[in-house]
């Protein structure tokens, strides 16, 4: 199962990244995160990063960053984790767009036996709390 969710944000681009990275204040802003620890916080955020990640849907999974990019125009980092059988790898993708704002694109990919089984019925699910979790980007980046 492969979903994706586009959303723009009058942001700039700096500000809606900072945000991506600023992982230890998720829970206080995402509803869909309860907690994020990273294995080693004061490292730099790059390929190999691992951080702890508490979900109500998912529980706690640990991810690791496969990808990351940071060029001033588009900037993305990409992880995956696994729990209950199911294996994830979610991407997080944040571009500048011509009027100042940004478009931020968060994905994710689930596969395993319980997706083959039941990927049907939480897809609508997963799109739902993705689409919260990019609206609840937004409603950050734009508070003073």
């Amino acid at each position: 199962m492969e979903l994706s969710v586009t959303h723009h944000i009058d942001a700039p681009i700096d500000r809606v990244w900072a945000l991506q990275l600023d992982h230890e204040h998720w829970p206080d802003h995402l509803p869909n995160f309860s907690r994020v620890v990273r294995q080693a916080p004061d490292e730099p955020f790059g390929v190999g990063s691992i951080a702890s990640v508490t979900q109500p849907a998912l529980g706690t999974v640990e991810w690791t960053v496969t990808a990351f990019e940071e060029a001033p125009e588009r900037r993305s980092f990409s992880w995956v984790g696994a729990s209950r059988g199911i294996r994830y790898a979610a991407s997080h993708l944040v571009e500048a767009r011509p009027d100042g704002g940004t478009q931020l694109t968060l994905g994710i990919t689930a596969t395993g036996t319980a997706i083959t089984l039941l990927g049907w019925m939480l897809k609508g699910q997963m799109k739902k709390a993705v689409a919260a979790e990019a609206v609840a980007f937004e409603q950050w980046a734009t508070r003073g």
